[in-house]
């Protein structure tokens, strides 16, 4: 390098040359690139004057130079043996930047040539107050950026908790959701994270604010890392020419180490011999110990043989019992068989007698059996499409009577668990904490005395004399009648507790009673007035040919009018859209737009379940606002078949905010035993609402258990023998409201298979009567013969 011999550096010189390049050093290790970083780049919390002004701590500047001096000394200690100079050969291949652009400094170049890396004071305060800066704006910078990453996450996790407000709405809607406090739930959890986010975005503000505060400040101490990194570099290029000369002395010391690496090498090469013949060694001990272990195994397959020959043995004396049951068995079907053709024998002689008979009276035998026949197949066919109805009527019923109890237990655990608050509060105070102390000191002491001593004159009172305590004599005989009596009371106590558990665990299954398909009985039929849900089924099959005729009569009276044109469509639509606007709006608030029903109904489904003709009946209808802000809805007309059926009070509020409830009163007087399925409509702000309406008559809605695979009633006797007899029960659970008769008879023919079964069977009751939300058992005796 150039100008090097012309200007030589002193010892003195060279180390404050060092001591530059070591703080140039530092303060591109924070990543100031010059004069061209952009000063926006920089972050930082703390005040600018935080970074000005800042003297270095006591002792700094000794410590410094005693650490630089110290490495300097080394550096020159290090001297080539040879007693060569030093030159520049190898410098060529190390790039250090603008090497003829600039040179080093001619404060780093002390007498004699020696380079310095030395600052003075004022160098060594300014170099610590830009490392300063730096770290302080590094430090900005990482919090500016995780303040960034908090906000974004706030923003997700609002997203995210809007999305389920918006699941659970729609789910609300329509009607698959059985407890409306969830959405009560899920709309405070979105305002937290409203709120998350507003703290967020505000932390975030501030560390901009705090970084824009230090752009200057930033921007001299990048340029001013860059010049010392400038000056370091230009130190390094220097310096780099006594590294060379010192590592041909280090190459020289390697060969020498390579010399002893192959004395080593040997020695393990001799080592490696030792081990394979160790190896060998314990192979052939390994091998001895293999045939040990065959031999055994040899002897275990011996074993396993002689246990496969007694299984098998085993095995065969299985078969050859079940050969011998099986001809029991074919001996009994075969005697079955020969009872089954002697049987068909006799009917075919009754056959041919009643075909004589027939034909002496002038009748075609072959035309009265097959009339008999298709007969037969029509009171099945009516049969089985009378069953289909019941089972879809009953499904129907049965999932609106679980509904309606899962809500009816709601309601009930709400008020059990008002009534504990409120027992709570009362118990909490002064008075109830000496009443509970004062019964209990009556309870353990004899004679049940809330005071010990009135008098104050005993001079000493022992428990044993004064509570009834369970000694080691009880059990033995020995016990007073007091122990004995607190004993009692206990036991008793925690009787009383078990059969609390136990109606508590029956209601829970009551309620968690499966709702799945359930049929009628198959050999028997009910009779009521509603019996089956049959009543439903002709009120479907009325409805639906009264509004064929109504279309008829309406096609018959109708005027002739013209199809719209395409044209005609189009302004036709885009009118409609108009009037829909002017009505309805969409609601924006924060730059979010609501979506869903903005309006929620408590309960969701307006309910009037088993009522009865000529009574009223009320029910209130809890409407609240849940959209973003303010909003207003008003009742819309109820469906022209059964606005003659209600009455609404309801006084108009106006604009309601966010989380504001209305009440509907709601007042229902039947004057026909149908069942009604419809709407209560409202309009808000946002769109249209319909809330379900429904009102079902007193229904019988059978369950019938145990059911088999296809959740058809089955009795099941299992295998039973001749001359012996089997009992089984069936419950029949009515869950509607409306009792129903019934009576057991057989479906089987005598001339059929099932005749000879039936009368193997008896049962009781054989007519009877399924009480409203009651269970009916029917016992069955199976005797075959």
């Amino acid at each position: 390098m150039p100008g090097l011999a012309e200007a030589p550096l002193g010892k003195e010189e060279l180390l404050e040359v060092l001591s530059n390049k070591e703080g140039a050093a530092t303060a591109a290790g924070h990543g100031f690139a010059g004069a061209g970083d952009e000063a926006g780049e920089y972050e930082a919390e703390e005040d600018p004057g935080d970074f000005e002004g800042q003297a270095p701590e006591e002792g700094a500047e000794g410590y410094h130079q005693g650490s630089h001096h110290s490495e300097f000394e080394e550096f020159l200690n290090a001297e080539d043996p040879s007693g060569e100079e030093y030159g520049d050969e190898g410098l060529g291949d190390i790039d250090f930047g603008e090497a003829d652009d600039y040179t080093i400094p001619a404060a780093a170049r002390q007498a004699g040539g020696v380079l310095s890396t030395y600052r003075g004071s004022n160098e060594l305060h300014q170099s610590l107050q830009h490392q300063r800066t730096n770290k302080g704006l590094e430090r900005l910078q990482h919090d500016h950026a995780a303040k960034v990453g908090a906000a974004d996450d706030a923003k997700i996790a609002l997203e995210n908790e809007e999305q389920r407000l918006r699941g659970l709405r729609k789910q609300v809607a329509s009607g698959q959701v059985a407890d409306p406090a969830r959405l009560g739930y899920q709309e405070r959890e979105v305002g937290k994270a409203w709120d998350r986010l507003t703290q967020a975005e505000k932390a975030r503000d501030a560390a901009e604010l705090a970084l824009l505060r230090v752009q200057d400040v930033g921007f001299h101490a990048g340029q001013q890392a860059s010049q010392e990194q400038k000056d370091a570099r230009a130190v390094a290029r220097e310096t780099q020419s006594a590294e060379v000369k010192r590592a041909k002395l280090l190459i020289s010391q390697a060969e020498a180490a390579k010399e002893a690496s192959k004395e080593r090498t040997q020695a393990v090469a001799d080592e490696e011999g030792r081990k394979d013949g160790e190896a060998k060694k314990h192979q052939n001990l390994g091998v001895k110990r293999l045939n040990q272990a065959h031999s055994r195994l040899d002897d275990i397959k011996a074993q396993a043989e002689e246990v496969r020959e007694a299984r098998f043995s085993h095995d065969a004396q299985r078969i050859l019992t079940l050969k011998a049951s099986k001809d029991v068995i074919d001996r009994q079907i075969q005697s079955q068989n020969e009872r089954a053709a002697k049987k068909a024998e006799k009917i075919k002689q009754e056959r041919e007698q009643q075909r004589k008979s027939l034909l002496e009276e002038g009748q075609n035998p072959y035309e009265v059996w097959r009339r008999e026949e298709m007969q037969a197949d029509k009171e099945k066919q009516k049969m089985k499409s009378k069953m289909q109805a019941e089972l879809r009527s009953e499904k129907l019923l049965e999932q609106l009577m679980v509904e309606e109890r899962m809500y009816k237990k709601g309601l009930k655990e709400a008020r059990v668990k008002r009534a504990e608050d409120e027992d709570f509060q009362r118990q909490v105070g002064n008075y109830a904490k000496e009443h509970k102390i004062a019964s209990y000191i009556r309870k353990m002491t004899i004679g049940n005395v809330e005071v010990l001593d009135p008098t104050g004159a005993a001079l000493r009172i022992d428990p044993s004399k004064v509570t009834i305590q369970k000694t080691h004599a009880f059990g033995l005989g020995g016990a007073r009648t007091e122990e004995i009596e607190k004993v009692d009371r206990e036991v008793q106590r925690g009787n009383r507790r078990i059969e609390k558990w136990k109606s508590m665990r029956d209601d829970d299954s009551e309620v968690a009673e499966p709702t799945g398909p359930t049929k009628s009985v198959a050999f028997g039929r009910a009779t009521s007035q509603g019996s089956f849900g049959m009543e439903s089924a002709n009120q479907a099959e009325t409805e639906t040919e009264s509004a064929f005729d109504e279309e008829n009569e309406a096609g018959e009276n109708k005027l002739w009018v013209p199809s719209l044109t395409k044209l005609e469509e189009q302004y036709m639509a885009a009118a409609r859209e108009r009037q829909k606007q002017n009505i309805c709006s969409t609601q924006f608030c924060w730059g979010k737009e609501f979506t869903g029903d903005a309006f929620l109904a408590k309960p969701s489904i307006i309910a009037f379940n088993d009522f009865e003709v000529g009574k009223r009946y009320r029910q209130v209808v809890e409407v609240t606002n849940v959209s973003l802000t303010f909003n207003q809805f008003k009742l819309l007309p109820l469906d022209d078949k059964v606005k003659d059926f209600f009455e609404i009070h309801f006084v108009p509020p106006g604009r309601m905010s966010a989380g504001v409830t209305r009440y509907i009163t709601i007042w229902f007087c039947p004057k026909t035993s149908h069942d009604i399925v419809s709407t209560f409509p409202i309009l808000a702000k946002t769109g249209r609402i319909d809330f379900p309406l429904r009102c079902t008559t007193k229904k019988t809605i059978l369950t019938v258990t145990p059911q088999d695979a296809d959740a058809s009633p089955v009795i099941d006797f299992g295998q039973v023998l001749s001359g012996e007899s089997a009992q089984r029960a069936l419950t029949v659970k009515n869950t509607g409201a409306l009792p129903a008769g019934f009576t057991l008879e057989p479906v089987g023919t005598e001339g059929s298979g099932d005749g000879d079964f039936l009368r193997m069977i008896n049962w009781r009751p054989e007519k009877s009567e399924f009480k409203e939300h009651g269970s009916t058992k029917i016992s069955f005796n199976f005797a075959p013969e």
